[in-house]
């Protein structure tokens, strides 16, 4: 349950024209991941995200997501959530450890 409080605003529905799936933000300015295969081909995208209001969660909907790169064969896509006022935005952390080098 704890992990679900701390990540659970970071996680988000994407979807396209011709799929669905889940992704998660990395950056407090909008930038999400999620699958290729979820966006393979596809111009027109919105993100679902659910925001805690008290003891609502409210369905916050972005439409205008900018496709910030694809790898096709780890099937990744970075995306952007662009043009809102929601800055920051909720993050996973996907490390708390250095980096070796």
């Amino acid at each position: 349950m704890e992990g679900v409080e701390a990540f659970g605003p970071a996680v988000v529905v994407v979807k396209s024209p011709a799929g669905l799936g889940s992704g998660f933000i990395v950056h407090e300015d909008g930038y999400l991941i999620t699958n290729f295969h979820v966006i393979e081909g596809q111009k027109h995208l919105r993100v679902t995200q659910f925001v805690q209001k008290g003891a609502e969660l409210k369905r916050v909907i972005h439409k205008n997501i900018r496709i910030v790169a694809l790898d096709a064969f780890h099937d990744l896509a970075v995306l952007q959530i662009e043009n809102t006022d929601q800055s920051p935005f909720p993050t996973v952390v996907l490390s708390l450890e250095e980096p070796v080098y």
